[in-house]
């Protein structure tokens, strides 16, 4: 298999294995979905690398979120206000991301 095939396969993999971490987390939570789960909803043998990196992705989006809200932001009282007032609606809409967020462990 070429570099490139074999570079185009691993991400079409990660993709699916992403896709299908992100929908159980939510559907389930992050401590009730495993990586068997993954793997097999994404269609691979081994799902255990979708945890780190799905964990990474989510505080990716949430720091980006929080980026986004607090540009302009100043005092510390307002930044708290900001930040609450973004995390709990981020939470609703996205189960389980929240926590995996705060999970990651590379």
């Amino acid at each position: 298999m070429t570099q490139r095939l074999a570079t185009r396969v691993e991400g079409s993999t990660l993709s699916r294995l992403r896709k299908a971490a992100r929908e159980l987390f939510v559907a389930r939570g992050y401590h009730e979905t495993r990586p068997q789960d993954i793997a097999r909803a994404a269609g691979v043998a081994n799902g255990k690398a979708a945890f780190p990196d799905f964990a990474e992705q989510a505080q990716t989006e949430l720091l980006a979120l929080m980026g986004e809200r607090l540009h302009s932001v100043r005092g510390h009282r307002e930044r708290w206000r900001v930040t609450c007032a973004a995390l709990f609606p981020f939470d609703d809409d996205y189960p389980g991301l929240l926590q995996a967020a705060f999970c990651v462990t590379r």
